[in-house]
């Protein structure tokens, strides 16, 4: 077989060192924030979110499950379960579509699909029978930052605790955006993270 792939090692070299500060970030930030940061082993919230992931992560993930799954009954359950999620968001987008198209766009509606999207239980399909991440060594950025306080819209988000933590984080100043403890949340352009010092 023709390998027709591009040569992707400097670029995974790029990402991995980027997913590297991703997860001294969140080390910081569970510092700064015990009560708010209670992810730990075994715990499989996350594996249930809805989110989007970059070219570069989708591209990573995949080289990674080529690596550890190239044949097996183990891929081909992985494959049918991501096959299942795939047909399950599509209905899901599709409906989300036809909310925001007929209330034509406005902030109600969008605010009603992010707020849907936001509750949304999909189960990742490379969590194995034990809740176990079978790629976790290789998991995206959302994955490594989730569960970190987060401000969207001007309201305190923190998932899945939201509500421990929004007194700590809705006393905030607006202004206050020197280096961030993550992406924007669920992929709303109007989220802010939470300032963390010395964050790049």
């Amino acid at each position: 077989m023709i390998n027709i792939m591009p040569e992707l090692t400097p670029v995974f070299t790029a990402y991995e060192a980027l997913v590297a500060e991703a997860d001294a970030v969140f080390a910081r930030v569970g510092e700064m924030h015990p009560d708010c940061v209670t992810c730990k082993p075994g715990c499989s919230d996350c594996c249930h979110a809805m989110f989007d992931l970059s070219l570069v992560e989708a591209m990573y993930l995949n080289a990674r499950f080529i690596e550890k799954y190239d044949f097996g009954p183990e891929r081909s359950r992985i494959l049918e379960n991501a096959g299942s999620v795939d047909r399950k968001l599509t209905r899901m987008k599709r409906d989300y579509f036809r909310e925001l198209r007929d209330a034509k766009g406005s902030e109600d509606a969008m605010e009603h699909i992010m707020e849907e999207a936001a509750k949304a239980r999909i189960r990742c399909p490379l969590l194995d029978s034990n809740d176990q991440c079978v790629l976790y060594d290789y998991r995206p950025i959302t994955c490594r930052l989730y569960g970190i306080p987060t401000a969207i819209g001007g309201k305190a988000r923190v998932w899945p605790v939201e509500f421990r933590c929004r007194s700590q984080l809705s006393d905030r100043p607006s202004g206050q955006d020197s280096g961030t403890a993550g992406p924007p949340q669920r992929g709303n352009p109007g989220s802010r993270a939470v300032p963390v010092q010395g964050a790049a």
